[in-house]
């Protein structure tokens, strides 16, 4: 099989680790890979969370600490968010030692913004009140300190950890993620309440993709150094939905097994956690892909106009919130479309425009 060594070249099993932003449709990604199936590989089920760094993201939304780093977080709060940040670190280095142990490849999926550090986060969010340099609050993992970071590495995550890993992107056009994560978030909320001012601020953190665009580059100098083209993988949804030989030649390129790929499964039911914020998320996010028998190629629209889009935004969600999603969506097209134009092979070549002028089809980020 192709590319089937490791990034590194140094003989041990894949460290294989995608970065993806929420509602990239990196559920169905999954199911359709059949990490379950696929040999010699071990992978963080769904049934366990499908994310080891949700818990820190409920945590800091109880506490109302998700744009409050500095001289704005006691000492106290700060050690109880870091206790939880070192938890899931914790969590996540077990799992890639026992699949280690055990001579297997392991496969993680975590959204970039879920493991960005809260100095990174908030002064994104809020950059006008960090005019002071705070030092980065990371961790510990795989016998990796929390040393200091390279510019590029907005994460919770020493460089020399990162640079262990096998790195894969998936991204999805911003006017299918951030409608889609709107409606869910906003969901979420009136199930397991919070505060308003608390939710906006996580939502203007989770709706920017230059926290991606920033670890794809990193990723992508070191790789450049080493003479290697075929580090960082990149992958757009769309594309993977509308033509199935892009996941195929994705599986080739990183070294799964092809006939394990899938386009129709059955349904099944979304397990409670031991957190109710987890629980919640959870039903939420994995509500379409538990619910459905395959893809649904219309979910996913190869023309898409944010200008029609945003009007039909303002009427379902209101002129306020409509227009707050239009101003996500601009934002980040900048940075989206980098990386589109970075994904290689098929991919490459089957292109849609990401502002083409007829709007997609209603319900059209439904399939997440």
């Amino acid at each position: 099989m192709p590319h089937a060594m490791n990034g590194y070249g140094d003989g041990r099993p894949k460290r294989l680790f995608l970065f993806t932003y929420p509602r990239t449709a990196s559920h169905l990604t999954m199911k359709m890979l059949s990490l379950d199936r696929q040999p010699e590989l071990k992978y963080w089920p769904p049934e366990t969370g499908e994310y080891f760094f949700l818990a820190a993201l409920g945590m800091q939304e109880r506490l109302g600490q998700w744009h409050k780093v500095g001289h704005t977080v006691t000492d106290e709060d700060k050690e109880s968010c870091m206790a939880v940040y070192q938890s899931c670190a914790n969590n996540m280095a077990s799992f890639i030692q026992k699949a280690e142990a055990a001579n297997k490849r392991f496969y993680i999926k975590e959204h970039v913004n879920f493991i960005k550090n809260p100095v990174a986060r908030s002064t994104m969010v809020d950059a006008k009140n960090y005019t002071v340099k705070y030092s980065p609050w990371t961790v510990s993992i795989c016998g990796y300190p929390p040393t200091a970071q390279s510019p590029l590495n907005e994460t919770l995550f020493p460089d020399d950890f990162l640079l262990t890993l096998d790195p894969m992107f998936l991204v999805r056009h911003p006017a299918l993620a951030f409608e889609s994560l709107y409606r869910n978030w906003t969901e979420l909320q009136s199930t397991v309440g919070g505060e308003a001012e608390v939710s906006k601020n996580i939502m203007e953190s989770l709706v920017s993709i230059r926290p991606v665009r920033n670890l794809y580059d990193f990723y992508k100098r070191h790789f450049e150094a080493k003479g290697d083209s075929m580090w960082p993988v990149v992958i757009d949804a769309n594309d993977i939905i509308q033509n199935p030989e892009v996941l195929r030649e994705y599986c080739e390129t990183i070294g799964l097994e092809t006939s394990r790929i899938v386009s129709e499964w059955e349904a099944y039911d979304v397990p409670d956690y031991e957190d109710s914020f987890t629980t919640e998320a959870q039903k939420q996010m994995l509500a379409t892909v538990a619910g459905s028998r395959g893809i649904v190629k219309d979910k996913a629209p190869t023309d898409i106009n944010i200008d029609v889009e945003a009007e039909g935004w303002r009427n379902k969600f209101g002129e306020e919130a409509g227009a707050m999603i239009e101003r996500w969506v601009r934002d980040a097209m900048p940075d989206y479309e980098y990386m589109r134009s970075t994904r290689s092979g098929l991919a490459k070549s089957y292109a849609y425009e990401p502002s083409a002028s007829v709007s997609g089809a209603k319900g059209s980020t439904e399939q997440d």
